[in-house]
């Protein structure tokens, strides 16, 4: 039986025998304000800061019998790197150096880098990297989760760059798993189908990514403009985004929300509550990005003020700073619902689309409704990214979902926790009961419906759980059920 490692420069290890330091390093590092229960607490933290660390903390726990949980930055909403008692968290955000390699245009990270970071890193020498949408996201999980972010009907999902990466398996060996021989060793094969989507589930610590070659260059056009609706003409934004898809521009990553309305247009308009479409511009150039406004935003029509004549234009580099700063909070509860049979651009007449959102219309007309500044994002995924992304790798989730609805009740008294849930879960739970939805959420981030939930596709979560089965058939690693 190993005995337990003692605390050096690269491993720090923490037990509860220090109540207060080991708390702190769970809940220091939590995204969402709300503390996860103590029962979901482990029995052992290590904090590594080397590939050799990582490995002696994986040999102690497969000795000890003890499963693991990897957390390389802390933002998943779900907790879901708390397993409770029988486990260890292995944390490896101080894995996070950020190497570019000009010759290639590739980059070379640490799990614990944040989007934020390797984008900041990679502007000076004109290249970029479709990081994550909020502000610190790290990279591990970000990846691990297919790569949604910045950009993305332009540059595709982050998961998508990932042509290397260095992971130490359940042995403690470390293996370097390379795209170019992804066809002829099925170890190498199931490690990057898994790094494309496998979340949770990953069965190893990834302590390196290579991202590249020939990264995309900076697009020097990035601008953000807001047109804003009555909620109840919500199907005038939709029928707005359902044109710039049809029209196939990828330049154009469009977000959907029904949220208060901002103080100036409520104290113009009297309206309290809107629909918002927020069109944030990727053109390679100001003149590009200018003529996609004149296009489409300032041509809107059916809007609720007159549209923004001169929409923000930003680096690229300070795109996630800027969403961060459109709603903060420090606690947040979130139900998620994803459209499963029909295309977002194919639905058809207000009649059909009325009977899918008409419950978060409810919602936010109803007394109760969360508190300001919560919203509902509705994710209609761009056409040309799916098209991308399946014909260049696969995610290990499959095919990638149309329509997600997300609501984010935003707040910062966590006494406010009950009212919160029952609401959201009212609408929550009329999206359960559409049979065009599905969910891999019931109860806010708390509980999960099951993993297979999370896949579009039944052929997608098997060949994903034989992919774990090869790498780890013990089951080493906790994630989500197997």
């Amino acid at each position: 039986m190993a005995s337990l490692p003692s605390s050096s420069q690269d491993l720090v290890v923490l037990t509860p025998s220090s109540p207060s330091e080991f708390a702190s390093a769970i809940t220091s590092r939590c995204y969402n304000a709300k503390r996860p229960a103590r029962d979901c607490y482990p029995d052992i933290i290590f904090q590594a800061k080397s590939v050799a660390a990582v490995q002696t903390a994986v040999r102690y726990c497969v000795d000890r019998k003890l499963k693991i949980c990897v957390r390389s930055g802390g933002h998943n909403w779900e907790g879901s790197w708390l397993q409770g008692s029988g486990t260890a968290l292995l944390d490896v955000g101080d894995l996070n150096s950020i190497e570019l390699h000009q010759a290639d245009k590739s980059v070379h990270v640490g799990p614990g880098a944040t989007g934020s970071a390797i984008v900041q890193a990679l502007a000076p020498h004109d290249l970029f990297f479709p990081g994550g949408h909020c502000d610190g996201v790290a990279i591990g999980g970000f990846l691990l989760g297919g790569g949604y972010g910045i950009g993305f009907p332009k540059y595709g999902m982050g998961s998508t760059w990932v042509s290397q990466a260095r992971v130490v398996l359940p042995d403690g060996s470390v293996v370097t798993a390379s795209s170019s021989h992804e066809k002829s060793d099925p170890k190498q094969a199931a490690i990057l189908h898994l790094i494309r989507g496998a979340y949770t589930a990953f069965p190893g610590v990834i302590t390196s990514y290579t991202l590249g070659p020939s990264l995309p260059t900076k697009p020097k056009g990035v601008m953000s403009g807001t047109l804003f609706y009555k909620l109840t003409d919500w199907p005038k934004a939709f029928d707005l985004a359902k044109t710039i898809h049809k029209d196939g521009n990828d330049a154009i990553e469009i977000t959907s929300v029904m949220t208060y309305a901002p103080p100036a247009v409520q104290e113009a308009t009297g309206e309290s509550m809107v629909t918002l479409l927020g069109l944030m511009i990727w053109g390679d150039t100001p003149e590009e990005s200018w003529e996609l406004w004149k296009r489409y935003g300032s041509t809107a029509e059916g809007l609720l003020v007159p549209p923004e004549e001169m929409p923000t234009q930003l680096e690229a580099e300070n795109v996630p700073a800027f969403f961060k700063d459109l709603y903060p909070s420090s606690t947040r509860y979130q139900t998620q619902v994803f459209m499963g049979d029909k295309a977002f651009e194919t639905l058809q007449g207000t009649e059909e689309m009325e009977s899918l959102i008409q419950p978060l219309v409810d919602m936010w007309m109803s007394d109760d409704k969360p508190p300001a500044p919560s919203h509902t994002l509705l994710v209609c995924v761009h056409p040309n990214l799916k098209s991308k992304v399946h014909g260049n790798q696969e995610l290990a989730l499959g095919y990638t979902p149309d329509m997600g609805i997300q609501t984010y009740a935003m707040y910062t008294d966590a006494g406010q926790d009950d009212t919160i849930k029952e609401q959201l879960d009212k609408a929550h739970a009329k999206f359960v009961e559409c049979d065009k939805f599905h969910t891999s959420l019931v109860e806010g981030e708390t509980k999960r419906h099951g993993y297979e939930s999370g896949f579009a596709c039944h052929e997608a979560f098997l060949k994903t759980r034989q992919c774990i089965q090869l790498l780890d058939p013990d089951g080493v690693f906790a994630g989500c059920p197997k």
